[in-house]
């Protein structure tokens, strides 16, 4: 009886393993689910109920009903190091010299101080995930710097091994042909969005392939869309991010709520051909819109 070609010996499998070579770059991924409810969503994936909501405003691993919520996993990487020198949001890359990114505020900046000093391989990372997770790549930080290169590629290899994930991230070194060209070779799985400094980049960055684009600008409140501006971005060609609409409440401290949408719900950010808009949000907005501004009036 002749060998199933279908079955791998223990040896053929080592010397397939081999091929795959060993990554070790800055950063680090997230054991278990994400309890942050904007991102991971606030309705259950199997029958659409909305997910209950712990005291502290995170979300509960499973519905109503019983099942499962999304189980979105997160990398992140460090601010500065990974990302292009040139950014306008960049400043110092400290937490008290930044020029608006979020990432250097909150409890992201905790997370992009740990990624610093942490290494890890993204590829054995993410091929090790249970079956279906969705991956938010890059929380802080970004594809390039002295380890970008190994960085791209790990990601690459990983989701063109496990189809069954679904990562999403954006890019401020969008206009790096490398990263262009590492953008091209990606699966259907992995969607990554340009993140422009100027709404009036966007046709360039079409040029070179990148089906959708993010641009950030203010409002009224400097963190969500009243109806009014979301109807203006939509006049322009844009496309408010549902999770900073607000639901018509407010909190103790008068703070607009939004409505319960989360990036699992819809995943609006992977739609190819969209201009997503955000309105600049976080402890850092207001230095967000100046540096921006200023970076439009340098090129004009």
């Amino acid at each position: 009886m002749s060998a199933n070609p279908h079955v791998f010996t223990t040896d053929a499998i080592d010397r397939l393993l081999a091929t795959i070579p060993e990554f070790s770059v800055a950063g680090f991924g997230t054991k278990g689910r994400s309890g942050n409810v904007k991102t991971a969503g606030y309705r259950c994936p199997t029958c659409g109920t909305k997910m209950d909501l712990r005291a502290s405003g995170g979300v509960k691993s499973r519905c109503p009903n019983g099942h499962k919520g999304h189980d979105v996993r997160a990398i992140y990487r460090p601010v500065g190091y990974s990302c292009p020198p040139d950014c306008a949001l960049l400043g110092d890359g400290t937490r008290k010299g930044h020029a608006g990114c979020y990432a250097l505020t909150g409890h992201v900046a905790k997370h992009s101080e740990r990624a610093l000093a942490d290494r890890f391989d993204p590829y054995i990372y993410l091929t090790e995930l249970p079956t279906g997770c969705k991956v938010r790549l890059d929380v802080s930080g970004d594809k390039v710097g002295p380890d970008g290169a190994e960085y791209r590629l790990a990601i690459r290899l990983a989701m063109v091994a496990r189809p069954d994930l679904d990562a999403w991230s954006y890019c401020h070194a969008w206009m790096d042909p490398e990263v262009a060209a590492w953008h091209a070779t990606l699966p259907a799985n992995c969607r990554i969005v340009a993140s422009l400094d100027d709404p009036a980049d966007a046709d360039r960055a079409r040029a070179l392939g990148w089906t959708t684009v993010a641009s950030v600008t203010a409002t009224s409140d400097g963190e969500t869309f009243t109806d009014a501006e979301a109807r203006a971005v939509r006049r322009s060609g844009g496309f408010p991010c549902p999770a900073q609409r607000r639901n018509g409440q407010t909190d103790k401290r008068g703070k607009h709520l939004t409505i319960a949408f989360g990036c699992a719900d819809g995943m609006c950010c992977s739609k190819p051909g969209r201009h997503i808009v955000f309105a600049a949000h976080g402890a850092g907005s207001s230095r967000a819109v100046s540096a921006l501004a200023s970076r439009r009036l340098q090129v004009l």
